[in-house]
């Protein structure tokens, strides 16, 4: 028998006269991987929306003109973020989390 009370998910929180059936396991399994599924998509998107670059341009203050430009390549990996400084269109190195 399902139980009454239910966590913030909706997962089955059984009282000790609770008598448990396979279908509430099977339930309370198919709310845990909607919500990982969901997670995952969700890390995905971000991931997606970091994999941009951003540009800088640097001028030389007394002309105005152009000197370099710096761009920042982000992109995820491992749950972490990770960016790429390119100066001229040349990888110029990489900044990473600390572990």
């Amino acid at each position: 028998m399902s139980s009454t009370n239910k966590t913030s998910l909706g997962l089955n929180m059984w009282e000790a006269s609770d008598k448990p059936v396979r279908q509430d396991f099977v339930n309370d399994n198919v709310i845990i991987d909607e919500k990982i599924t969901k997670l995952n998509s969700d890390l995905n998107n971000t991931n997606i929306a970091l994999d941009s670059k951003q540009t800088l341009r640097i001028t030389n203050l007394g002309t105005g003109n152009p000197v370099s430009q710096i761009s920042f390549g982000y992109f995820f990996n491992g749950g972490k973020i990770y960016i790429n400084v390119y100066i001229d269109s040349v990888l110029y190195g990489q900044i990473q989390p600390v572990p």
